[in-house]
């Protein structure tokens, strides 16, 4: 009791004494916010503490709404550094700091961790040295290789190696720290945290102003160990590394800055042999981190806490995007201290398509989160004849509204798919009976959409998106007649593609007039209309523009900025996605990437029997088809621990 007593204390510190520091000694204090007092604040900035302008306001009528300030100096952390009255609102800028962010962050989150109970006291051996050395290495080596995002971010930012560039060794001390975190407080509780997965869609982990986030580092620790405890096989790590270096020799490094914006934390932001390299070897520790975690701990796995932390996790962030909707200051807290990518939604107003994102950076992200976390809720209730708990009523209401106002069509038309599936598979019905059964409902959904649909218009439809977002089509009256009259030959012959589009144009044009056979193109472009990704497929054909080289091995882990530099478009506004995690494979490791991981999923389920992590793997696939979900840590962790739960017969948890 004394020791979770001592945690609270420790955790209440981190979260108000930083930004309760002013200048005590100065007569500036904090004064109510209106016309008055704007430039008062504008004159004595770096002088009142957060903290201290919260309380002084909280009777405020005036609508005030707080900003992150991360472009500031140390001496400003958790001070305000100024004040505007910008369309009828009082802007609040709070000024944040690299270096501080990630030493508190970090401790916060470890911190949190530490509420869960040590299963380990006893364990002998620790990190490895190298470990020690390598790790902080690593991570420090890639604010040398994003220099340019790093230069945008941090005022006291600079990436000379030089042993008087104290910013640089002060980000080795910080990562040794991680690391020793890593190995005092998670590694002794691996068994427990397995139970807690679902709330790293809660804790997010991305730190302010790094492009950088906390499970990666954590589990690029434990990809390392695993490496040099000879756990992963010398076919994997050869394979690896001779694609990695045709990445290297085929990389051109220029000075790129991608706006990695909502997907920050989990991306490449340049495009130099650094920051590639960077990436290269992180995601390859991370997977293997990840992959070990969760198969070395699923025997330790509680069905009944692990489904709980599913339906609690699910309602708090639901409940913590209407917070912060309705309370900027609750918006802010909740974007630095649980890590979000980026600001949850100010209002809850929808956007574009109706979709409601709320407190996660993608509204197609946490819906299928939401639905997930009740398939598993339903699973396991007539599964393991769960206890029904009053809170879980609350829990399920506050998630059908987060999934409601997130808008999913596909999560909630799987959902209801895999649920009278896993009806089905209970009544003992055959495992060929439920293929088919599946096979048949996909089917059912194509014949209704081709009643409903012009299939020669829905068939050409995906092309004559990607030449609309063509640069030429709003300049070139021509040019807008051919797309009109869908005149392909004349615009592969007379304009200028991305060698993507001219590949469809060349695929749908020469297979038009072979009878009874289905032309390829047409039918992507009419599966993308059934399920509503036309336009953003079309961009994608528009934007890629490989090489032979590129198609095949793709441009490297979560490289992104030769995908955005190629193709040129008219304008698009903000970060535009492929919307598609197979694309975003396709991006990063080419057909070869796409074709390995479609065949490890047919394999995975050819050689498993139908259990019930079937259907929740499943409803993962079909999602991931037209969402990008693969770009966020905590999804994709989702999918992995999908993956490995059924395909491993050794243990059931539903039993």
């Amino acid at each position: 009791m004394k020791t979770k007593f001592s945690l609270f204390i420790l955790v209440f510190s981190l979260l108000l004494i930083p930004w309760s520091i002013g200048d005590y000694g100065d007569t500036v204090t904090a004064k109510k916010i209106d016309d008055e007092t704007i430039g008062y604040y504008q004159i004595n900035t770096c002088k009142i503490s957060f903290s201290e302008v919260v309380f002084k306001n909280i009777n405020n009528e005036a609508d005030i709404k707080y900003n992150i300030n991360s472009y500031s100096d140390i001496n400003c952390f958790g001070k305000i550094t100024g004040l505007d009255f910008i369309d009828n609102k009082y802007v609040v800028s709070v000024g944040t700091n690299i270096l501080i962010n990630l030493l508190l962050q970090s401790t916060l989150w470890f911190s949190v961790i530490l509420f869960i109970k040590n299963t380990d006291r006893e364990r002998v051996n620790g990190i490895k040295p190298l470990t020690y050395f390598l790790i902080p290495l690593i991570f420090t080596f890639q604010f040398i290789g994003e220099g340019d995002f790093y230069g945008k971010t941090s005022k006291n930012f600079s990436n000379t190696l030089s042993t008087e560039n104290y910013f640089i060794l002060c980000l080795f001390i910080i990562f040794l720290l991680v690391t020793i975190f890593t190995d005092q407080i998670f590694l002794g509780r691996t068994r427990y945290l397995i139970n807690y997965i679902p709330f790293i869609f809660l804790f997010i982990g991305t730190f302010d102003s790094v492009n950088l986030n906390i499970y990666l580092i954590i589990f690029s620790i434990l990809g390392f160990e695993n490496l040099l405890n000879g756990r992963v096989e010398t076919k994997y790590i050869i394979s690896y590394s001779i694609v990695s270096i045709i990445w290297i020799l085929n990389h051109e490094s220029r000075r790129v800055l991608f706006d990695v914006d909502k997907i920050r934390g989990f991306i490449n932001s340049s495009q130099t042999y650094e920051s590639i390299i960077f990436w290269i070897i992180v995601i390859f520790f991370f997977v293997i981190g990840l992959y070990y975690f969760i198969k070395d701990n699923l025997v330790h796995i509680e069905i009944e806490k692990l489904t709980n932390n599913f339906l609690i996790s699910g309602a708090i962030v639901s409940l913590a995007g209407l917070a912060g909707a309705r309370f900027s200051l609750m918006n802010t807290l909740n974007y630095y201290f649980f890590g979000q990518n980026k600001l949850g939604m100010k209002t809850l107003d929808s956007i574009a398509g109706n979709t409601w994102r709320g407190y996660s950076a993608s509204a197609e992200s946490i819906g299928e989160f939401y639905f997930y976390g009740l398939l598993f809720f339903i699973i396991v209730y007539f599964n393991k004849n769960l206890r029904f708990h009053r809170y879980h009523i609350l829990s399920v209401i506050l998630i059908l509204y987060g999934a409601f106002k997130a808008n999913n069509v596909a999560s909630l038309v799987s959902f209801v798919l895999l649920v009278s599936l896993f009806i089905t598979y209970k009544k003992q019905i055959s495992t060929k009976k439920i293929i088919i059964s599946l096979l048949l409902t996909l089917l059912g959904v194509g014949i209704f959409y081709v009643s409903e649909m012009n299939y020669q218009y829905s068939s050409e439809k995906l092309l004559l998106e990607a030449y609309k977002n063509n640069d030429s089509y709003i300049e070139d009256q021509l040019f807008e007649k051919y797309v009109e009259e869908s005149n392909f030959l004349m615009l592969k012959n007379n304009y200028n593609f991305s060698s993507s589009v001219k590949v469809f144009s060349n695929l749908y044009i020469a297979d038009r007039n072979i009878p009874f056979a289905p032309n390829i193109v047409g039918v992507i472009s009419f599966v993308s209309e059934i399920i509503n990704r036309t336009e953003k497929w079309g961009i994608f054909l528009a934007k890629y523009n490989p090489s032979y080289l590129d198609v095949f091995f793709g441009y490297g882990p979560m490289q992104f900025a030769d995908y955005y530099e190629g193709g040129k478009l008219k304008q698009v506004e903000g970060l535009v996605l492929p919307h598609s995690s197979f694309l975003d494979v396709i991006i990063f490791t080419g057909f070869l990437g796409v074709l390995i991981l479609i065949f490890l999923l047919i394999k995975n389920l050819y050689s498993q029997r139908i259990n019930e992590a079937f259907f929740l793997f499943i409803f993962l696939i079909i999602n991931f088809i037209k969402s990008d979900s693969i770009l966020y840590i905590s999804s994709i962790t989702l999918f992995i621990f999908t993956s490995i739960l059924y395909s491993n017969n050794k243990v059931n948890i539903y039993e």
